[in-house]
């Protein structure tokens, strides 16, 4: 099994991305490469405690120089035009956005990134 190196943002924390956080921790990738963003204070002190890796409450509030290589983005599709623009920033070459969105095109995403 390959287990992806490198600096991972998890955007949003509920049932689905929750669930594969739990998968990549017990398939060996380290808390210190996955950084997460959860607007709920409970989910996020639970994700804190559980898996011990650094959650906070919006994009704007990561270090500045975190450059992930992996971005997933677990938000509801209702949400994600609103909650996926932020992280434009982090596009580039080396990095890899993957969307669980159900219903939401390629195309769309890609504009919704800038």
């Amino acid at each position: 099994m390959t287990v992806i190196a490198g600096p991972i943002l998890l955007v949003g924390c509920g049932k689905m991305g929750g669930a594969m956080l739990g998968g990549w921790i017990a398939s060996g990738v380290k808390a210190d490469d996955i950084k997460a963003v959860e607007p709920d204070a409970d989910m996020a002190t639970a994700i804190r405690g559980e898996h011990g890796i650094e959650v906070v409450a919006d994009e704007g509030a990561l270090d500045p120089a975190f450059a992930p290589r992996v971005v997933v983005i677990a938000v509801k599709p209702q949400v994600i035009d609103h909650a996926m623009p932020p992280y434009g920033r982090f596009v580039g070459p080396d990095t890899v956005f993957l969307s669980i969105a159900a219903g939401k095109s390629i195309a769309s995403l890609a504009g919704l990134l800038g």
